[in-house]
Order: structure tokens, then C-alpha cells, then sequence
């Protein structure tokens, strides 16, 4: 994709040159003074231009002194004195190399399942999920429902496996139904499970409610919406997130945003999980109400209006009438947000960076609720309305960075391969440029892990982001540390080069959609 931004910065030798910093990942290297100035100065004499320190992890727990936010000050049993605070050490620190800091914070994520967060102080802030609840009806119209998918009920109860190898042998005391995929035909404690059949499993009265089914009566399988709170469904890392619609948490995150410009020397916040924990979210009585007053009507069935999960595993729901609208909404909630984010830090500090990390996969980015494309990129697929291109938010930010992360470097790695081109560093460095249209600078990012056995190919995918787009990050310090390969990034950053958007000449070429942009 041709990007005169692109072009520009590598004519100029401009070159953002990113380091990531996880909160928890390095809280060990980080816990003195001296740690965070030893990797800093490493990060320095490679010639990295501009560190990320994470300062609000999953939790909500943040690692500065803060009067709204609890503390992480112990992690995997080491603790930090209760006078540390990381921020201001890692600000002075970089600041004394002449390096550029941002702060990081997840967003919406406000605690972990089981290390609890902020989220459950305020149950009311929580995030509600839509969850099929699994029920077995019969044909005279009466149902019964499964308790447990995928694994053994408690005694008493249903369980539902949709894949009936998983259910292991039958017990003694168990009474097993198999509903035939083609008809809903049910055979019941058959000596072999029948082909593409999906199967209940009962014990004490569900047992009962099973055995009294004749042979070859039919069992239809059905979902029910259930809404839960967030805490109750597994999500990535056991995060549990805050619903972006509720006003109250989107006051929480702005203060946290605005305490961290107003009371520390960083040139810059980026904000990270500034989106939705994935399609099922959130589907509170607040976030019903916010979408209605946007299309300007009551949703007569709901949730069936907008989606409907099946019971059975399937990669996305069948969608409603209002889909496609509810996917604009979603989108609208997050772009809203950036732009009270970006004037919350802009009244502090004119001239502090807002800058955003997304995943690079825009196509299928959408169940998150975010439009990271400039909002002159016009997006026509199946899933997004008419009016979604609106809801891009890119010229908002200072600069993006996308995870890019795969672990082939190249379209030419992947021909020899045989594998598919799109699942490159290459391709989704490419594809960044290209959603993001100039309306600000394109920073592709790298997961070091995936590199862990090859530092070749590791330089081989970084030069696949920086020829691409205006620079690169590269998470995680923590495998540099680990890996030992600061040669190579001495190597590949062989000089220092200045930041792209730090430069007002490069800044003048951004495609400007939004007065309020840049």
C-alpha cells in the first residue's frame, strides 16, 4: 500500500523505534531504581526512540502514586516499598537519556477473576455478557436445561457436549441421549454414539427426564439468552471488563486519564483495551437504552433483533435486523470515548501525545467494538452498516500501533512456505497503512515471542514493519532481556533517527478528517 506519510518519514530518516514495557511481565526488573535505569540505558545505546511503560494493568491496579486507583505493589510474591513509585522513576530516567515515555493504561479492563480490581467495588460499572443458555426440548413442548457444556453436571443436573467423545464413558448411574444432527431423532444409551450427533448427559431427575424420551422421538436443542456479568465468563488473561457505554466508568477512566497528564513528565498516554471484551458484550439494560436513543426506536425483541447465539459452537451468531446498526453503535461508544480522552489529555498538556494499540487484523476486529480505520477509508463488507466509516476514529490519535503479530516476516517467507501471504507481518504491516489512510502515523508491532527460537527472522520481521510503515514496536522488552538480543537491535537501528510525529513537516502531510484532529 503506498502511503506518502510512509514515504516521507524514510526519506527524512525519521523512524519511531518503540519499546514496550508489560506491567507484570517486568515487575521484577522494575522494582528499583537502578533496574529501570540499567534497561533504559540499554534501551538508549540500541537506539530505541520512545518506551511505553504499562501503568494500569488488567486488574485496574495502577503502578504510580495514585488518589483514585488501587496500587499493584505486590506481584508473584515480590513486593515494592510503598514509596516507590515507577512512574516518576522511569520518567526521571528517561528523561535523563533523552528518551520519550508513555504511559499505558488498559482501559476498560478493571480487574481480574480471581485477584479481584476495581470492577468489583462497582458491580454496576461491570460488563454484561450474552451467554446461550443450553436446553433440551421435547416434542409435547417441555424443556429442561443444561447446567454444564462441555463437561459433567452435578449430580442431578444437565450437561451438554456437543462433541460426545468429550463426555469420556458412560457411568452407572447416568443416562445418556444422543440427538441426531440431520432430524433431532434421540437414541437413548445406544451401544456407539450415531454420527454427527451432539449429546445430553443426566443423572438423578435430569437422568429421569432423559429416560423417559421413547426411541427415535425427537429433542430439539435450543439456546436461551442469559445475561451475566462479566466475572462469570472466561475471557483472555481472566480479565473482566467494564461496560464502555456505562457513563459513570467512562468518568473513572477520563480521571485516571487526567491524573496521570496533570501529576507526571510523559510526553504521552496510550491507551490499550479501549474496546469491548468481544461480540457477546455488553448487553445491560444502560447499553439497550444508549442504542434505541441512537436509531431512535425501541428494539421489540431483544436481544433476537440484534443476534442470536445457537447452541452449538459456530463463529459468529445469526444476526438480527439491527446488527449491523448495533456493530455502528459499539463502534460510535469507543470513537466517542477516544475524543474525550484526547481532550482530557490535550487540557492538561497541549502539546502530550494520545496515541492508541489495536490489534492489526481489521477485518475481523469488529466483534471488539472499535474502528481504527481513518474515517475516509470506506468500509463495505457484510458485518458494517452504511454509516460505519463515520465511526473511524484514526485522525484522533497521535499515532497507532497495530499488533502485527505473526510469525512469518514476509509474503515472500510465506510463498516459500506455502502458507497464506495474509498472515504476515508484511501483509498486516501493509494493511495498517492502508485502513489507517495517513489521517496519523502507523507504528506496526511485533510480538517478540513469537520469534523466540530464530533471531533472524526476528531482524527479518522488522524490517518488514519499518519498510512498510513510519516505524515499529516491539513487545516485549522482557524477551530482549531474556533473549539477549540487544546486538540486533543495535544493529538494525545502526543510527538514531528522529520521530515521525514529533516532526511538523511530516505532521502537515496527515490527511485531516476531524477538526478536532492533530
Amino acid at each position: 500500500m503506498d502511503s506518502s506519510l510512509t514515504t516521507a518519514a524514510h526519506e527524512m530518516g525519521a523512524e519511531a523505534r518503540i519499546m514496550w514495557f508489560d506491567a507484570t511481565a517486568n515487575f521484577k526488573l522494575l522494582s528499583t531504581r537502578e533496574g529501570v535505569a540499567g534497561v533504559l540505558q540499554r534501551c538508549k545505546d540500541a537506539n530505541v526512540n520512545i518506551v511505553v511503560l504499562d501503568v494500569k494493568d488488567i486488574s485496574g491496579r495502577v503502578l504510580y502514586h495514585s488518589k483514585l486507583a488501587p496500587r499493584l505493589t505486590e506481584y508473584e510474591g515480590l513486593k515494592r516499598d510503598a514509596g516507590y513509585d515507577l512512574l516518576r522513576v522511569a520518567s526521571e530516567e528517561a528523561k535523563a537519556r533523552g528518551l520519550r515515555i508513555y504511559a499505558s493504561i488498559n482501559v476498560f479492563s478493571e480487574g481480574r477473576r480471581h485477584d479481584g480490581g476495581p470492577v468489583f467495588e462497582h458491580p454496576e460499572w461491570e460488563s454484561i455478557e450474552y451467554v446461550p443458555e443450553v436446553w433440551a426440548r421435547r416434542q409435547d413442548g417441555d424443556s429442561y436445561p443444561a447446567s454444564a457444556i462441555g463437561a459433567r453436571a452435578l449430580e442431578g443436573r444437565l450437561a451438554f457436549f456437543e462433541d460426545p467423545a468429550a463426555a469420556g464413558s458412560r457411568q452407572p448411574d447416568e443416562t445418556w441421549a444422543f440427538v441426531e444432527a440431520k432430524n433431532g431423532a434421540v437414541r437413548v444409551n445406544p451401544d456407539s454414539a450415531p454420527d454427527g450427533a451432539v449429546l445430553f448427559v443426566g443423572s438423578g431427575e435430569a437422568g429421569r427426564w432423559l429416560a423417559d424420551l421413547d426411541e427415535g422421538s425427537k429433542l430439539e436443542v435450543q439456546a436461551k439468552p442469559r445475561f451475566v456479568p462479566a466475572h462469570l465468563v472466561s475471557e483472555m488473561h481472566n480479565a473482566v471488563f467494564v461496560n464502555p457505554a456505562n457513563r459513570e466508568a467512562q468518568d473513572y477512566e477520563l480521571s485516571i486519564i487526567r491524573e496521570i497528564a496533570s501529576n507526571y513528565d510523559v510526553d504521552g498516554i496510550i491507551l490499550d483495551r479501549m474496546r469491548y471484551p468481544g461480540l457477546n458484550s455488553d448487553f445491560s439494560d444502560g447499553s439497550r437504552r444508549a442504542f434505541e436513543k441512537r436509531i431512535g426506536r425501541d428494539v421489540e425483541n431483544w436481544p433476537e433483533d440484534v443476534m442470536t447465539f445457537g447452541p452449538l459452537s459456530k463463529p459468529e451468531p445469526a444476526r438480527g435486523p439491527l446488527f449491523k446498526d448495533w456493530i455502528e453503535f459499539r463502534a460510535s461508544v469507543i470513537r466517542d470515548f477516544l475524543e474525550q480522552a484526547r481532550d482530557t489529555i490535550k487540557d492538561v498538556k497541549p502539546e502530550m501525545g494520545a496515541a492508541v494499540y489495536v490489534g492489526s487484523w481489521y477485518w475481523s476486529y469488529y466483534p471488539l467494538g472499535v474502528n481504527w480505520a481513518s474515517d475516509s477509508f470506506r468500509v463495505t463488507t457484510d458485518w458494517a452498516s452504511k454509516n460505519f466509516s463515520s465511526t473511524g476514529y484514526a485522525d484522533l490519535a497521535d499515532w497507532i500501533t497495530t499488533g502485527c503479530y505473526y510469525p512469518i516476516p514476509s509474503r515472500e517467507a510465506a510463498r516459500a512456505k506455502g502458507a497464506r501471504e495474509g498472515g504476515t507481518v508484511e501483509a498486516a504491516a501493509e494493511g495498517s497503512v492502508m485502513v489507517i489512510d495517513d489521517a496519523t502515523f502507523t507504528y506496526a508491532g511485533l510480538y517478540v515471542l513469537d520469534y523466540r527460537d530464530d533471531p533472524e527472522r526476528f531482524a527479518q520481521a522488522m524490517q518488514a514493519c519499518r519498510q512498510a510503515t513510519q516505524g515499529v514496536m516491539l513487545f516485549d522488552v522482557v524477551y530482549i532481556e531474556q533473549y539477549g538480543w540487544w546486538d540486533i537491535l543495535k544493529r538494525e537501528f545502526a543510527e538514531p533517527a528522529p520521530i515521525p510525529h514529533e516532526i511538523p513537516e511530516l505532521k502537515s502531510k496527515l490527511r485531516r478528517s476531524s477538526p478536532a484532529a492533530h
